[in-house]
């Protein structure tokens, strides 16, 4: 879809449009060759069964995703390599409304506004869950979520595996990035992400409230 509006491939956008006026330099698909030594190792820590769009992970995931054609390629919805303030950093754009760290414009606010308002809960056929999945974004719940385990509605984001988690919480001007290279499952991952993304919520004051104290919502 980007080829064809942008005339560029997506990663290509991504550094020219994104990545770059964002100064997100490390937000980028693929790793280099030489890089390939630098990269942490995937490793599966699961001990059961795992099955996504029918197909079994469990038994080849990390021999699959630790393989050089793999970490060099370029792949669109699991490719992305990255640090987990690289991550932070792009979800920060979002949670200030499309503004740039230094200030000044990146994403408009109304296509922005149109990605960032969930759809309602359904039930998602390939991870065989109830998921509030958006475009390109899924988004909390009022009932447990992988953001946390009360009131993430509002929350966007997305999981990378089974082992990472990054997300903007706008009632909260919250960017958060949670990497790791252990893949279990998407239960165990709601198990090890809520608790922290609850810890997270409690910690912060809500926007609302520093608002109506006179404050900045910062």
């Amino acid at each position: 879809m980007v080829k064809r509006a942008a005339g560029r491939r997506l990663d290509e956008f991504v550094a020219a449009e994104i990545a770059g006026p964002a100064g997100i330099a490390g937000l980028r698909f693929g790793a280099t060759v030489a890089e390939l030594g630098s990269l942490a190792r995937t490793y599966w820590l699961g001990t059961g069964s795992v099955r996504v769009a029918g197909n079994e992970l469990s038994k080849t995931f990390e021999h699959d995703n630790n393989l050089p054609e793999v970490l060099t390629a370029f792949v669109p919805a699991a490719g992305l390599v990255c640090t987990a303030g690289d991550l932070a950093a792009f979800y920060e754009v979002l949670v200030r409304g499309g503004v740039k760290p230094s200030g000044g414009g990146l994403l408009s606010a109304a296509p922005l506004a149109r990605y960032t308002t969930g759809p309602s809960l359904a039930f998602d056929r390939s991870n065989r869950l109830p998921l509030r999945m958006g475009r390109g974004l899924m988004f909390g719940t009022l009932t447990p979520s992988i953001y946390g385990w009360w009131g993430t509605q509002r929350v966007y984001g997305h999981a990378g595996a089974f082992s990472t988690l990054a997300y903007a919480d706008p009632d909260r001007d919250l960017a958060v990035a949670i990497v790791t290279n252990g893949n279990e499952g998407p239960y165990d991952s709601l198990l090890r992400c809520a608790p922290l993304g609850s810890a997270l919520a409690r910690a912060c004051v809500p926007r609302a409230v520093v608002r109506a104290a006179g404050g900045v919502g910062r």
